[in-house]
């Protein structure tokens, strides 16, 4: 592969020359030029557009990722928001940000439904994405074009990209993961983009991610235990052609590893650890074995640095714990404001990314949880993630939850949720945690869930299951009290 370009000479390259990424939508095949006609036509629309922000909404076909082309290719800055985002969450961040029109079948459009022309702003930012809300409440998050292709460059050497010519995308396309890793790099790497119907149809994906020889794909955990749950782990669903495999979005799926090892066979198996602010990646390191330790997360990006800190914002030396900071010139600059301006993460530059972690003394950046996600329990240190991967690895356990309960005293202790249809009995669980865990760990509570419920971007609704159990509403299949 070539070196990447810079995105908006990425887009004139298909746009007037004709040449660069080609892409896939489904069965659908479009060249350089295709593109580049597509590209060509949203861009003329916008002539004469102040080259401000612009919500846009982003959808996995080849026309919406062609309009975000244009959009570049006008000087606008595309603000990406998902294409299933639910009307009212919409309507309120288009109240929120006011100043700021909305891209849809109208034209640019206000709050109002009038038309709307972009703020005129001042600060360099190219492109804009939401953050989930990690280091609390969702905020958008914009960076430079040239800290945007620093980081698409050093992401794409931590995972050994050079050899690598085409990517599936199974993640919707708006994820920071899926949107840096596979659409930006492809756009500026020259590579094929592959869109697929992602695991809404698993035997339609795999057929495309075959036929067309994918090499790199991304994926997150709960992707992998739903490809294992509808039987897709067998050599006859194997993709040979996979050559890199990344995981990001949540602890590194130690409980597939066998499975993983069965669909792509030739694949160099990365686990990411990011965050939105570094758009979107901190560190990656190679997974070898299924016996890794779940915190080991690498060694940070070469446009990153990452520091440790107490609670009082002091940093702490190598093998302490405590809060992470990351800054570096791949980093976003800041959070967009309401008036279209970017308000700086901090006077230096440097964010929080939400979790606690540690650097070893091999220079190894390990990942505890989010800052809630590490707690004491009788004056031991316990890691809530840690737990939650030790119960996926039960062959009855699909998924699990755990979260902290702190007592009216203080004390703290496990609560955790599973989900599977048949959950392991007491002893069965007794015997592994006994053989996983030291005991300040285990869990004082386990409930079960049938199903997940899911948030409207599809993930786990965290704070629903962990409030119904906390409230004791989900049935009880494991008391410590009653189990040792």
């Amino acid at each position: 592969m070539s070196d990447a370009m810079q995105l908006r000479a990425a887009v004139e390259r298909l746009r007037r020359d004709h040449a660069g990424m080609t892409l896939v939508d489904r069965r659908r095949r479009f060249a350089p030029a295709d593109l580049g006609a597509l590209i060509e036509e949203a861009r003329r629309a916008l002539a004469g557009v102040p080259a401000g922000p612009v919500f846009l909404r982003l959808s996995d076909r080849a026309e919406s990722f062609a309009r975000l082309c244009g959009f570049l290719a006008a000087g606008l800055r595309p603000v990406v928001l998902p294409e299933k985002i639910p009307a009212a969450e919409l309507t309120a961040l288009r109240r929120a940000y006011a100043v700021v029109p909305y891209a849809g079948e109208g034209g640019l459009v206000g709050p109002d439904g009038a038309p709307l022309a972009p703020p005129a702003v001042a600060a360099p930012y190219c492109l804009v994405i939401p953050t989930s809300g990690s280091t609390g409440a969702a905020r958008l998050i914009a960076a430079t074009e040239e800290a945007i292709g620093r980081g698409v460059a050093a992401i794409a050497a931590s995972q050994a990209l050079a050899a690598v010519g085409s990517t599936g995308l199974l993640l919707p396309p708006h994820y920071s993961f899926a949107l840096v890793n596979q659409v930006l790099w492809s756009l500026t790497a020259g590579a094929r983009l592959v869109l697929t119907p992602g695991l809404a149809t698993p035997g339609d994906t795999f057929d495309i991610l075959r036929d067309e020889g994918v090499e790199m794909i991304c994926m997150v955990g709960r992707q992998m235990r739903a490809l294992v749950r509808l039987g897709f782990d067998t050599a006859e669903y194997a993709l040979p052609a996979v050559k890199v495999l990344n995981f990001a979005g949540g602890p590194f799926p130690f409980d597939c590893h066998a499975a993983i090892r069965r669909i792509f066979p030739h694949a160099r198996v990365m686990n990411n650890y990011g965050c939105t602010e570094a758009f979107p990646r901190v560190s990656a390191r190679e997974v070898r074995a299924g016996d890794e330790p779940i915190t080991n997360v690498g060694t940070p990006i070469a446009t990153l640095a990452v520091s440790i800190h107490d609670e009082s914002g002091a940093e702490v030396p190598a093998g302490t714990v405590g809060l992470m900071r990351a800054r570096g010139a791949s980093a976003a600059m800041g959070y967009l404001r309401p008036d279209g301006s970017v308000e700086p993460f901090s006077a230096d530059g440097s964010f929080p990314t939400g979790d606690q972690g540690m650097i070893a003394a091999d220079g190894a950046l390990h990942v505890f949880g989010r800052a809630d996600q590490v707690i004491n329990v009788g004056g031991e240190r316990v890691s809530l993630l840690k737990i939650e991967a030790v119960l996926r690895l039960h062959p009855r356990v699909e998924d699990a939850m755990v979260a902290g309960v702190r007592e009216a005293d203080g004390e703290q202790w496990p609560l955790g949720c599973i989900t599977g249809a048949s959950p392991p009995t007491k002893a069965e669980l007794k015997a592994h945690l006994t053989a996983h865990l030291p005991l300040a760990a285990w869990p004082r509570r386990i409930f079960h869930v049938r199903d997940w419920p899911l948030l409207q971007n599809g993930k786990p609704d965290r704070k629903r299951v962990l409030d119904q159990a906390r409230a004791a509403e989900l049935p009880l299949i494991w008391s410590l009290n009653q189990a040792v």
